[in-house]
C-alpha cells in the first residue's frame, strides 16, 4: 500500500478525526495536487460523503444537487470527491455498473451510454452503493428463510458482500423467525459486534413481547374536548432524529412526507378529552397532518404500533427496496423510543417496559396522501403531561 493510499484510507475511516485528512491535504500539497488539498481543507462534506461510500451499516444518501432560482446546480463543490473516487477507485467496494470515468465538462447525462458529468458520475455510484447494501441485506434475509437446523449458522458468506455485515445481518433475521440463538458461533459473533459497537449489537436475540404479530387498529373515538391549559413546551425533531428512523427512506427514496412533534402540556391529558377536537386546539404549527377538517383518531395496541414501524421500515418506501428484517427491527425500536421519551442509549428492554406504560393511538386526516403508505402515531407518555406524535405519507 502506498503512502497516499494509507492516509486516505485513514481519513475515510474517521471522518470526525480533521487531523487526519488535513495530513492527506500536506500529502497532496507536498506532490504539487493543491486542488485537492484545497478540497479537503475546506469542503466539510468531502471526507463523510467517502465515509458513507465505505460503510456496509448504512444505505448512503447526499443531496448532490439542490433547486435555487429555478435552477438545478451543486450542492457544494463535487469535483473534488469525483477525482478521490477515480483515482481510490480500488479501495471502494464496487459493483461492473459503477462508473469509471467522467467529464467535469459534459452536460447531465440523459441516457444510460451518455458521458457522466460530475453530478452524474456522483449520483450513479451512489445509487449502486444503494443497490450493494440492499443486495446484503436481502441475501442475509434469503439465507435465515432457508437456513435449516442441522447445518451451520453462517456457511459461506456471498461474495462481494462484507463478511462482517453481512453476518450481523443474518443474525438478526434470524431471530425474527424464532430461530435458536445458542450457538456457539452467534454468541461469538455478537460479541465481536458489542465491541466494534456495531449498531446491530444494541438489539437483543430474542423476540419482546411488542414484537408480535400487531392486532388490528382500533375504532375511531369520539372527538373529545379542547384542550386545557396550554403548551409549555413544543420540540420539533430534526430530520437525523430517531423519531424517523423507521420511515427516513419514504422520504429519501419516494419523496414522502415526514412530521413529528414533542409537546410538554401544563395540564395532564384527560382520557376522555383526548379525539380530534383535542388535536386540532393544539397551537398553529404544531403538526402539520392534525390540522384540517378530516381528521380521525384510534386507540391502539403497543403491539400494533411496533408493528407498523418495523413494516414501515422493511418494505420501504415506494421507490425502493426497503431495509429487511435486521435493520427494520433497529429503526423500529429507535422510533418507538423517541415515541416514549428515552434517551437513544437507553436499551430495547427499557424502552418496551416504557411502551407498555404509555397510550398510544393513531390518526389519519387530509395532510396525508392516500396513494401508497401512511402513518399517524400518538403517544401520551406515563406522565400524561408529555405527548409524542409522529407522521409519514408516502408517494408513488
Amino acid at each position: 500500500m502506498t503512502e497516499d493510499e494509507a492516509l486516505f484510507l485513514a481519513a475515510v475511516a474517521n471522518p470526525a478525526e480533521t487531523t487526519l485528512a488535513l495530513a492527506l491535504a500536506d500529502w497532496f500539497d507536498e506532490h504539487d495536487e493543491p486542488s485537492l488539498a484545497t478540497a479537503l481543507r475546506t469542503v466539510p462534506e468531502l471526507v463523510p460523503l467517502l465515509h458513507s461510500l465505505k460503510r456496509w451499516d448504512e444505505v448512503p444518501d447526499w443531496n448532490l444537487q439542490v433547486y435555487e432560482s429555478g435552477a438545478l446546480r451543486e450542492a457544494w463543490d463535487l469535483l473534488p470527491a469525483a477525482r478521490l473516487l477515480v483515482r481510490y477507485r480500488h479501495l471502494f467496494p464496487t459493483t461492473p455498473e459503477t462508473p469509471v470515468t467522467f467529464d467535469p465538462a459534459a452536460p447531465p447525462p440523459r441516457e444510460y451510454g451518455d458521458t457522466f458529468n460530475t453530478a452524474g458520475f456522483l449520483t450513479r455510484w451512489l445509487y449502486e452503493r444503494q443497490q450493494q447494501v440492499s443486495a446484503l441485506r436481502e441475501s442475509a434475509a434469503a439465507r435465515a428463510e432457508s437456513w435449516g437446523r442441522r447445518g451451520t449458522v453462517f456457511g459461506r458468506v456471498p461474495k462481494g458482500f462484507d463478511p462482517f455485515e453481512w453476518k450481523s445481518c443474518l443474525v438478526q433475521e434470524l431471530v425474527l423467525r424464532g430461530r435458536d440463538e445458542s450457538a456457539a458461533s452467534i454468541q461469538r459473533h455478537v460479541a465481536a459486534m458489542l465491541a466494534s459497537g456495531h449498531p446491530l449489537g444494541w438489539l437483543p436475540l430474542n423476540r419482546l413481547p411488542i414484537e408480535e404479530e400487531p392486532p388490528a387498529l382500533g375504532k375511531s373515538i369520539a372527538p373529545g374536548r379542547a384542550l386545557r391549559g396550554s403548551v409549555t413546551e413544543v420540540t420539533l425533531p430534526v430530520s437525523t432524529s430517531p423519531a424517523f428512523a423507521a420511515v427516513r427512506n419514504w422520504k429519501v427514496e419516494s419523496n414522502g412526507s415526514l412530521d413529528a412533534a414533542e409537546l410538554v402540556l401544563d395540564h395532564p391529558v384527560e382520557a376522555r378529552a383526548l379525539g380530534a377536537t383535542w388535536l386540532r386546539s393544539l397551537p398553529t404549527g404544531t403538526l402539520a397532518p392534525v390540522e384540517g377538517n378530516r381528521l380521525t383518531l384510534a386507540r391502539i395496541a403497543t403491539t400494533a404500533v411496533f408493528g407498523e414501524l418495523f413494516t414501515a421500515a422493511r418494505s420501504g418506501g415506494f421507490y425502493n427496496r426497503g431495509e429487511y428484517g435486521a435493520y427494520a427491527r433497529l429503526h423500529a425500536w429507535q422510533s418507538t423510543g423517541w415515541l416514549v421519551g428515552c434517551p437513544p442509549t437507553a436499551d430495547v428492554y427499557l424502552i418496551a417496559n416504557r411502551a407498555e406504560q404509555c397510550e398510544w393511538f393513531s390518526f389519519r386526516s387530509n395532510w396525508f396522501i392516500d396513494i401508497a403508505r401512511d402513518i399517524g402515531i400518538i403517544c401520551i407518555r406515563p406522565d400524561r403531561r408529555s405527548v409524542a406524535m409522529l407522521a409519514a405519507s408516502d408517494t408513488d
